[in-house]
């Protein structure tokens, strides 16, 4: 993606530096698709008149599907300059679902652009597909939107996806407060190993990871709490208690093993909890 960015800013450079002219308007499909044809000099000249016509909305929107893929690209990317935010939400938002990934992830990038990304993004969190849930979430951590970090939290404690719950739970690392860290502790005793593993990252070493650590403080108190909670509602499965031990003797800096008598006793001397 960094390379078709790169390729776009040279392109328009040059474009600049020779002033030309971009073609009529129903000469453009034309030309971009005989561009197409001329593998890596082509994609300089598509990209030419991808940027040339960035105010050409109907253009941008014809060209978002079109059969080749670096088109498809490319419109995307430039219809961010297109100024007519009204009119390039919608194409934009149906682009999120491109069968191309990197297709995806320009519209999702131009949408940011316009200020419009949270709620398609929260949209496809809730679809049934498990791969566009993935996607939508994939593209929160990549432009790390705290204002749908509760969503990523629903879906780290309750998807049914291990992979999505996987990713949720490393997506975490970017949020705060109590839902955060409520689901991340769900999060540890999960079924999956990666899950656990990514949970933990998140929690020590996360945004939340400074409330967490802070003593008297109320997600401090919660996290522990729910902490020795996991231990006894899984007495004996070492696999399900093995995260939460190694969270607690982190964070209170005291092996005992995952006995959690032994963990309130303690709690209750230190932290002042019960």
């Amino acid at each position: 993606m960094n390379r078709l960015l790169a390729t776009l800013l040279l392109a328009w450079a040059a474009a600049v530096a020779a002033k030309e002219s971009p073609p009529p308007g129903d000469e453009f499909t034309a030309a971009l698709k005989a561009a197409v044809e001329k593998s890596k000099a082509g994609a300089y000249a598509r990209a030419r008149l991808i940027n040339e016509s960035a105010g050409r909305l109907a253009t941008l929107t014809a060209a978002l599907k079109d059969s080749d893929d670096d088109v498809r690209v490319s419109a995307a990317w430039a219809m961010r300059h297109c100024g007519d935010k009204a009119r390039a939400v919608g194409p934009l938002t149906a682009a999120l679902r491109d069968e191309n990934f990197s297709v995806a992830r320009a519209a999702a990038v131009s949408l940011k652009q316009f200020d419009a990304i949270e709620e398609p993004l929260r949209k496809l969190m809730a679809e049934k597909d498990s791969s566009l849930r993935w996607r939508g979430l994939i593209n929160v951590d990549y432009m790390v939107l705290p204002a749908l970090m509760g969503d990523v939290a629903r879906l780290a404690a309750t998807d049914p996806a291990d992979f999505i719950r996987a990713d949720a739970a490393w997506t975490l690392r970017h949020g705060t407060g109590p839902a955060v860290a409520e689901a991340l502790v769900k999060c540890l005793a999960d079924r999956c190993a990666r899950v656990r593993a990514k949970a933990r990252s998140s929690l020590l070493r996360g945004r939340v990871s400074a409330e967490v650590k802070r003593r008297g403080s109320p997600v401090r108190r919660s996290v522990l709490a729910k902490l020795v909670g996991i231990l006894s509602s899984h007495r004996g499965q070492r696999e399900a208690t093995a995260a939460a031990v190694e969270v607690l003797t982190e964070l209170v800096v005291t092996p005992i093993g995952a006995d959690p008598a032994r963990w309130r006793k303690l709690l209750a001397s230190q932290e002042g909890g019960k």
